[in-house]
């Protein structure tokens, strides 16, 4: 009797179908993906789900990081080391894994950096423009003061010299 190479895992009592049962959150998956797209070391890995995995295992928040911040966040640590990304990883997950587990991902994210900012600067102008508004709010429109210095001449040529 000739053996199959395809049916090995199920003589060798595993199951036929290891897939998960539950899809990973897409959101999960495009932080993984935009990752790899911007780590080129990475791109040998054969799919996204072990960058999931490896991301899931850590104390990345993905809800406040994106793949890109992880990766600015891991060349500038990479830079401040004196290090360069290698060209080439054997051991790619491993290498991220450790790499990961170098920096604190407590801190704000590029974005959160970004967003905060955005919103001390637009609070800078509107204060510009709260202290504009009460300056000018003094100071009569121009229709107003040559009304005013109309009405001025009219009564200084009408005044008798004495």
């Amino acid at each position: 009797m000739k053996f199959s190479p395809t049916h090995a895992h199920t003589r060798a009592g595993k199951p036929e179908n290891t897939q998960r049962s539950t899809p990973r959150p897409i959101e999960l998956q495009r932080t993984a993906a935009q990752l790899i797209a911007h780590i080129p070391a990475l791109k040998t890995v054969r799919h996204v789900g072990r960058i999931c995995d490896v991301l899931v295992n850590t104390d990345i928040d993905i809800t406040r990081w994106t793949g890109r911040d992880i990766a600015r966040e891991l060349t500038a640590d990479t830079q401040s080391r004196g290090w360069v990304w290698p060209t080439q990883l054997t051991r790619p997950t491993a290498f991220l894994r450790w790499r990961l587990a170098q920096i604190d991902w407590s801190k704000l994210s590029p974005a959160e950096r970004a967003r905060e900012n955005d919103r001390a600067r637009l609070a800078e102008q509107a204060a510009r423009r709260c202290e504009a508004r009460e300056r000018d709010s003094h100071v009569a429109h121009a229709h107003t003061r040559v009304e005013i210095m109309r009405q001025l001449r009219e009564q200084l040529s009408t005044k008798t010299p004495a």
